[in-house]
This record gives structure tokens, C-alpha cells and sequence, in this order.
């Protein structure tokens, strides 16, 4: 058992879903669409086919190439947000602010 407020992102890989702490990882026997369903009312928002992110535990985001924007954590850790998913980050982090 993990304490949500310590997860930082949860990603699938190879129909693995993997959860990613400030300095661990575990695996999980979840899919990414049960966890998004049941994590978003705790501000966990999807990013990429493949990855959901604790938007509580963002540092800062900042422009790549393709429209794509990449997010860093306060582990350090830096996650791609794919572009098809950046209103939903927007409106997770309250509306129309722009990073």
C-alpha cells in the first residue's frame, strides 16, 4: 500500500503499470484507466496515452519542440506532456494560466 499523496506519476509500459515515488518504484496489477478514474479527485491528470501525473508534485513546465511541453518534479524528475492532453493540465492547474 502507497500513500496517494506520495505518488509522483503512475505510467504504463509493455501493458505494465508502473507507480513512481519521489525515490521509488513499484509495480501494480491496476491498468492506467482504473487508477486515472479513481486518482483524479486527489489532482492526477493524464498526460500521455501512456502516463498520469500528481499535478501536486510539479515544479514547473516548460515549451519543447512539436507542441509538446515537458513537465519538471520536485523529485527532479522531468515527464513529456504530450500535446493532446495539455488542456487537461491547464484546467487541472485552474483554468486558462499559462506556465
Amino acid at each position: 500500500m502507497v500513500n496517494i499523496l506520495d505518488i509522483y506519476y503512475i505510467e504504463s509500459v509493455d501493458k505494465k503499470t508502473f507507480v513512481y515515488l519521489e525515490n521509488a518504484v513499484y509495480r501494480t496489477d491496476f491498468r492506467l484507466y482504473q487508477l486515472k478514474s479513481k486518482l483524479q479527485t486527489y489532482g492526477f491528470v493524464q498526460i500521455s496515452k501512456s502516463c498520469i501525473l500528481n499535478i501536486n508534485v510539479l515544479d514547473s513546465i516548460r515549451p519543447l519542440f512539436n507542441s509538446r511541453m515537458e513537465a519538471a518534479l520536485k523529485n527532479g524528475e522531468k515527464v513529456n506532456i504530450n500535446r493532446n492532453y495539455l488542456n487537461g493540465v491547464k484546467k487541472a492547474l485552474g483554468g486558462d494560466k499559462e506556465e
